[in-house]
């Protein structure tokens, strides 16, 4: 069973929109995560980026999306888009996971702690999205911060 390209929780209205995005180089052995979270006017709240090393594309996506939840006002429907079909599948229940267990039980712990009622949106990634660029990009950042004079393409 996939994830098809959207999915919304029964009487959902988002007044936060994540934009999430998250990638892993297997030779370097370094990856990010990064999102970018906007309001209902369509202005950015919060920004944030970060590498991480031994660690896999799928869990980079995860948690990305893992952090725009934290960093959502509490009490809050927040729409998730992400260019990984896999994350927003076994975030959303809509596809089963062996791996990765430990960063479901967070994205769990931290939406129903907080209040956070989570849609997700699938958006095409590397297809001119502005906001899917700007987190690939602050992702592509955060890697080459760790590996100076070096250029990598997610």
């Amino acid at each position: 069973m996939g994830f098809g390209n959207h999915y919304f929780p029964r009487e959902f209205n988002p007044k936060f929109i994540a934009y999430t995005d998250g990638g892993y180089v297997i030779p370097l052995g370094i990856g990010a995560s990064a999102c970018i979270i906007l309001n209902e006017n369509s202005e950015v709240i919060y920004t944030w980026s970060k590498s991480s090393r031994h660690s896999t594309n799928n869990r980079q996506e995860i948690a990305a999306i893992i952090h725009a939840v934290i960093h959502t006002p509490e009490n809050s429907d927040l729409l998730i888009m992400s260019d990984s079909k896999y994350a927003m599948g076994v975030l959303s229940g809509k596809m089963h996971a062996k791996l990765n267990q430990d960063l479901i039980y967070y994205y769990k712990k931290y939406t129903s702690e907080r209040k956070i009622r989570v849609g997700f949106q699938w958006v095409r990634g590397h297809n001119g999205d502005k906001w899917n660029e700007a987190v690939d990009n602050l992702c592509t950042e955060a890697i080459e911060s760790q590996i100076p004079g070096k250029e990598i393409i997610l």
